[in-house]
């Protein structure tokens, strides 16, 4: 999903678009990381934007990355599983 896509999602869902939070999550993308969203889409990130901004901010961080990986959030076993054996490296993250 786009920017955009993700806070109006939010407002729909949760009445606020949670703008900091989609910002945050996708922060690598900007930088032109491949692969960004294993650093902050599983739940150690999730974890991070409760501590930064609250229970609903966490609320959001969770749609974004479910509406990001098909209902589901990744978990650092699946990253090994599906990007490990692809060739890409799998950052330390703490679930």
């Amino acid at each position: 999903m786009r920017f955009e896509e993700h806070c109006k999602r939010c407002e729909e869902v949760l009445g606020r678009p949670y703008k900091q939070v989609h910002i945050w999550l996708d922060e690598f993308a900007k930088q032109d990381i491949v692969n960004h969203r294993m650093y902050r889409h599983n739940w150690k990130g999730i974890r991070q934007v409760a501590e930064m901004w609250g229970d609903g901010a966490a609320r959001a961080a969770e749609l974004h990355i479910k509406d990001d990986f098909g209902g589901f959030i990744p978990t650092r076993d699946w990253y090994i599983k599906n990007w490990v054996s692809a060739g890409i490296i799998v950052p330390q993250i703490d679930e």
